[in-house]
């Protein structure tokens, strides 16, 4: 699963992965460049990735709360070109 592209964009038998990231010191960004090789064929996307953390309060009751936004922008085909966004977000009792 990678939040930057969709579902079954590519299938295969044999699958190769890797992803190089580097962090931004005090602040919560990652930038990031991932390839993934399936039976071959190689789809690479390079871009950036935020996550902001609240913790729990339990006097209001309000769990804790995960948010990520990031962009990514796709290298290879089929996708080439293409920019993808997405937010995801996580509450942690």
């Amino acid at each position: 699963l990678d939040a930057a592209l969709p579902v079954a964009v590519a299938d295969g038998d044999h699958y190769d992965g890797w992803r190089i990231e580097s962090t931004v010191p005090r602040l919560p960004l990652t930038a990031f460049y991932q390839r993934h090789t399936l039976d071959g064929t190689h789809l690479s996307l390079a871009g950036a990735q935020a996550e902001f953390h609240m913790i729990p309060n339990p006097i209001i009751k309000l769990p804790a709360l995960d948010l990520t936004a990031g962009a990514a922008y796709i290298l290879d085909a089929p996708l080439k070109g293409e920019t993808k966004w997405w937010l995801g977000m996580r509450w942690r009792p």
